[in-house]
């Protein structure tokens, strides 16, 4: 089956980030050969409480971007099939 998209809108490459910080921000580097194995339970719930926001702003923000796509679709779907 071929897609067909609007002209001039290749794909965006996706690099695979979630936007968040690559470590935990109340991380503490006391050990660099194994950096978590101080981090345990507390620490991690402490974390995920502390950018729960921030997940749901990545969240929504992906969530609005699939339903651009999703517009852009099905108008180039419309208008490939009126031309016919």
């Amino acid at each position: 089956m071929k897609m067909v998209l609007p002209s001039g809108s290749a794909p965006k490459r996706r690099n695979h980030t979630s936007g968040l910080p690559r470590l935990p921000e109340n991380l503490q580097l006391k050990e660099m050969t194994n950096p978590y194995s101080d981090y345990g339970k507390t620490e991690i719930k402490e974390y995920l409480r502390s950018i729960k926001a921030k997940i749901a702003v990545v969240v929504l923000s992906n969530v609005f971007e699939i339903n651009d796509k999703i517009d852009e679709l099905a108008y180039s779907l419309v208008a490939s099939t009126d031309k016919k």
